[in-house]
Order: C-alpha cells, then structure tokens, then sequence
C-alpha cells in the first residue's frame, strides 16, 4: 500500500534558496554547526508537530540537496559538490523511521554499503505519493530518461 498521496501542496527549498533573513550555502565558509543551528529546530518542531497531530503517517518530509559535498574545504572556502556519497534523510509517509540505510567510507568520501543513484531516491519518493515515474512526462514532450531508478523497499515500513 502506498504511504501518501500526492494530492496536498509540496513544498521545495534548496541549498541555495535566498530569502530576507536566510541563505542557506554549503560553498560559504560557514561552519557546518551554525548552518545546523538555523535548521535544527525548526525542522525538530515541525516533525513534532505533524506527529502530535497525526499528520506524520500521511506527510512526506524529504531533506535532501541535488548532490553532496566535499567532506574537506574547498580551497579555503567552504566546500564543493561532491555526488560520490552524501546524504538525505526522509521521515513519514509510509517509511521506516530510526534507521539508517547505507554508508559511506570513514571520511565520508565514497558509498560503501547500500549505493543508491539518485533515481532510486526519486523512485521511492514518487511511489510513496503514488505516481509512476515512467507516466509522467510533460504533454507533448516524451521524456528522455532510461533509468526511472528502483524504488529502496528496504526503507518502506
């Protein structure tokens, strides 16, 4: 059964996204720990939220970017992309909660255990709101794609 439903507003906020008080850049040399000080809350309080309201079950939250980053500097300011290993973290909707699917070698440079293209991340985002990958397509423009990825049963609950 699928956990979600796309039929509710979704919602996109990129590692670049520039609002009046906010600009989140993992190329600026901002410590990691002051860029988790500006998340870590808001994001702690909004996934309390939806589970004190029953939400949680029926509301995909996704926190992912397009690509990950070094795990050193980049030159001497901040860090470059990076799609060898990284991150993303995902709660409700349907999946596993308090787990951790995959690894990365000791510095975080390469996938080590579980690898996962990004396809199959988009894979297992559209099966949980019930859509198939391979009809989607913008009218009157077949897509291009050859790998719509395989969906990470491993991670459904």
């Amino acid at each position: 059964t699928v956990g979600c439903k796309a039929r509710e507003q979704v919602f996109f906020l990129n590692d670049t996204a520039t609002t009046e008080i906010y600009t989140l850049s993992l190329h600026d040399a901002l410590p990691i720990s002051q860029l988790a000080i500006q998340v870590d809350r808001p994001v702690a309080g909004l996934l309390k939220d939806l589970k004190s309201r029953g939400m949680l079950d029926e509301t995909l939250v996704v926190f992912a970017t397009e690509f990950g980053r070094t795990p050193g500097s980049q030159g001497s300011n901040g860090r470059d992309h990076h799609p060898y290993g990284f991150s993303v973290w995902m709660a409700g909707g349907g999946l596993k909660g308090g787990i951790a699917h995959g690894t990365t070698d000791e510095i975080g440079f390469h996938t080590e255990e579980n690898p996962h293209y990004v396809t199959d991340v988009h894979a297992t985002l559209l099966h949980q709101l019930g859509l198939e990958p391979e009809r989607m397509e913008v009218p009157g423009h077949k897509r291009l794609e050859r790998d719509f990825g395989h969906v990470i049963k491993d991670i459904i609950a």
